[in-house]
């Protein structure tokens, strides 16, 4: 968690990859010191635009699968809707690359 005189933040990681040796890197899921859970949702979207996966609670993060099944190494969108844990509305978007 990281946390600069006090203000929210939050840090998305630039990659990750499920069959690392380190557990930290294996699941994409933002880190901060404000993450409300409620109206939390995070969105994860291929290359063509199509959702790949859905969160409703920031601790469930991406483990890097499509239906189940691996999904293959590239870049991928994501986008967070969430309120901090003082009731402040906050988002983020950007992307992510998933490595095998």
């Amino acid at each position: 968690i990281y946390v600069i005189n006090e203000v929210p933040t939050l840090f998305l990681p630039y990659a990750f990859i499920p069959e690392s040796d380190i557990a930290e890197n294996r699941v994409f899921k933002p880190i901060g010191n404000s993450i409300g859970t409620e109206h939390y949702e995070m969105i994860i979207f291929d290359r063509s635009g199509g959702v790949v996966f859905v969160s409703h609670h920031p601790d469930l993060g991406w483990d890097g699968k499509i239906n189940k099944k691996l999904a293959p190494q590239g870049t991928y969108g994501y986008q967070i809707q969430y309120q901090t844990i003082d009731g402040i509305p906050a988002s983020a978007h950007g992307s992510v690359i998933l490595l095998r």
